[in-house]
């Protein structure tokens, strides 16, 4: 057992021993010390509420109010990719947990780094229990300063001290508004929000690319019905029984390559008249290594299934790995994870998970095929064969995989859009953490205010955003 004085001076409203360890009190002696002084979080609340408790998952609908849970707040953002919806009628009676633009959104539970600021492009939505919704004094405290103060480790530190409870260990409302804020001028506080807003924009844009690009995609594909490629609810997989002429007899001679979904999907690209299968462009890189800590890593939980983003992450054990140079397209072989396929999109080799099939193409021809690799209509003529207890698909089945070849042009147009989207992102993300290094050399008073304010306003003439 460990044991710590503990100064009358710092004997708050607690009396647990872990509320007063050594790292919470180092905390509150650095904002004692700081340049400026802090204030409770409550000082700058309006209102604060918890989200919505009786919303049952039947009641989700694919389309109408977005209801946000803490697993579609991403690095700061709240994400819409994966969002289940409310019925209008629903999202009426659950009222009071109605969330706007300008809304700080904080996980209550689990990863308490999870907050973001709803953004202008969602006009409306509900939260779920998993969150906490507070409404701001904006003329005092500028939203998205709050947001990288509570992302920072003063903020996190903060709100994980709080944390109650057994069963369900979880931050009260009142231990939130009991967060001590380092209560800088607005000017500074604006200008390292200007980032996060900028951040915004940025991530917008790239979403904006993904979409275009895949609009693309499917232009190529002309009119043909894929909507029955979509896995199955269930999970299942469609194999069945019937003869296989000597015709469509190739080299694969198990059932399942055969499976309809998969012959449906190979049938609708090649009557595109442009249809040819990858391995003709791709080549599959064999190159293992172990994990290092000091190159990124691409580990499937942190790719998003979304657009195929990723953050590098995940163990540094020293474990089997992968390695893909700048450009290679790294597809995850198992199943139900195939949409975690993505592309080394930086100018550094990375490891990757051993399940991913790295794979090479020239320029950019690797951005296409990752993309074409994402789409359900290629998804469908593997998803069926992969085999094994922990279903795998073989690097020979994806050579085989039949993708829309068109001409040079229009490949690296299509490519062009999916690589800006991640250079975007890249960016976005580098902006945050400015943001939130701001906040912590503010605290410590090694903040360059001068040029905090300079790349704030440069930011807000680029960004059309306020000028600090």
């Amino acid at each position: 057992m460990n044991v710590d004085w503990l100064s009358p001076s710092n004997l708050l409203h607690r009396f647990d021993a872990r509320y007063y360890s050594p790292e919470y009190i180092a905390i509150e002696d650095a904002l004692e010390n700081s340049p400026y002084k802090w204030a409770y979080l409550g000082t700058f609340v309006e209102r604060i509420f918890k989200g919505a408790f009786y919303i049952l998952a039947d009641e989700y609908v694919s389309s109408g109010i977005p209801f946000i849970r803490v697993g579609d707040i991403n690095a700061g953002y709240v994400d819409l990719s994966r969002c289940v919806h409310l019925t209008p009628e629903l999202h009426r009676r659950e009222s009071k947990t109605r969330v706007q633009p300008g809304y700080l959104l904080i996980a209550k539970s689990g990863e308490l780094r999870h907050c973001a600021i709803v953004p202008d492009s969602i006009r409306e939505a509900n939260i779920s229990q998993d969150l906490v919704g507070v409404t701001l004094k904006t003329e005092q405290i500028h939203p998205h300063y709050l947001q990288m103060y509570l992302s920072s480790g003063f903020g996190y530190e903060q709100m994980t001290r709080g944390i109650q409870g057994n069963a369900h260990p979880h931050i009260s409302n009142d231990e939130f508004k009991l967060v001590r804020v380092a209560n800088a001028p607005i000017t500074v506080q604006r200008s390292i929000g200007q980032k996060v807003r900028a951040a915004e924009r940025l991530r917008a844009a790239a979403a904006a690319n993904v979409c275009d690009a895949v609009s693309q995609v499917s232009e190529l594909l002309g009119t043909g019905d894929y909507s029955a490629l979509k896995p199955n609810a269930d999970g299942a997989c469609d194999y069945f029984s019937g003869f296989v002429t000597l015709a469509d007899l190739g080299m694969f001679h198990g059932a399942q390559f055969y499976a309809p979904k998969r012959k449906r999907a190979v049938s609708l690209i090649n009557a595109t008249g442009i249809g040819e299968k990858l391995g003709i462009h791709g080549r599959r890189v064999r190159s293992k290594g172990k994990r290092k800590a000091v190159r990124g890593h691409v580990d499937p939980a942190n790719v998003s299934g979304g657009d195929g983003f990723w953050y590098s992450g995940g163990s540094d054990d020293g474990g089997d790995v992968v390695l893909a140079k700048p450009g290679h397209a790294l597809f995850l072989r198992m199943r139900p994870y195939l949409n975690k396929t993505t592309i080394n999109d930086t100018n550094q080799v990375v490891s990757g998970s051993p399940e991913f099939l790295v794979y090479e193409f020239d320029g950019l021809d690797a951005y296409y095929a990752t993309l074409c690799l994402r789409q359900p209509w290629a998804l469908a003529q593997v998803a069926e064969i992969a085999t094994g207890d922990r279903p795998r698909v073989d690097g020979e089945f994806v050579d085989e995989v039949v993708v829309p070849w068109p001409d040079e042009a229009v490949r690296h147009q299509i490519g062009q859009l999916y690589q800006s989207s991640f250079a975007l992102r890249r960016r976005a993300d580098r902006l945050v953490q400015q943001a939130i290094a701001d906040v912590e050399n503010l605290i410590g008073g090694k903040l360059d205010e001068a040029a905090c304010l300079a790349g704030g306003r440069n930011l807000a003439e680029e960004f059309g955003l306020e000028v600090p």
